[in-house]
């Protein structure tokens, strides 16, 4: 096998292991994996989520701390996490304000 050859199948691997992207979030999801399954609304969920002042997106305890986790730790109430959570959920689905402009 040559190296192209070789090279090419890694991709097709690595292409059929990418996970798919996320079309509903909960309050258990991993931060970093929510952002990392939807590169393409990247900034959008950052926006929401330092909205409510949690800029976990750039932080390294973004891969392993859940949305509760790091709202929690920023001493949000589960009802602002619950909003925080639909706000997500909204950006996911295209119904956020944000992705209206």
């Amino acid at each position: 096998m040559t190296q192209e050859q070789v090279q090419e199948k890694i991709k097709g691997t690595l292409a059929a292991t990418k996970p798919k992207k996320v079309k509903y979030v909960t309050k258990s999801i991993v931060i970093s994996e929510m952002m990392n399954e939807n590169p393409d609304l990247y900034h959008a969920l950052a926006g929401v989520m330092m909205s409510y002042g949690l800029h976990c997106v750039g932080c390294s305890a973004s891969t392993t701390d859940t949305i509760e986790a790091g709202a929690k730790g920023h001493g949000m109430s589960d009802a602002e996490i619950d909003e925080l959570v639909k706000e997500v959920n909204q950006v996911l689905d295209g119904s956020h304000p944000v992705m209206q402009r």
